[in-house]
């Protein structure tokens, strides 16, 4: 028996809508149940259901700044200071 194997075929219509969980994406609905989707990276309303986006970025992932302001600073023993920046030059800075 031959077995074939199709890369990129029939896309698979039961994922999840990444607009709802896209930090570009605004999803609203109105009391009539209808929904309203807007693309902030294409600048565009969305018609369709979305499930797969390169440009999608997850509104739960941190950027770099997001991470420094929720770093712990942390002490040593001998009174050296490790982390990303000491406290006051973090301060300074903003």
């Amino acid at each position: 028996m031959l077995n074939i194997n199709v890369k990129g075929g029939t896309p698979k219509h039961d994922g999840k809508r990444l607009c709802d969980s896209c930090s570009f994406g605004t999803v609203m609905e109105s009391v009539d149940g209808k929904e309203f989707i807007y693309c902030g990276q294409v600048e565009s309303q969305i018609s369709r259901k979305i499930t797969k986006c390169n440009d999608y970025k997850d509104m739960s992932d941190k950027n770099e700044y997001e991470l420094e302001r929720i770093a712990w600073i942390l002490e040593t023993k001998n009174g050296r200071v490790i982390g990303f920046k000491p406290p006051k030059r973090r301060i300074d800075e903003d």
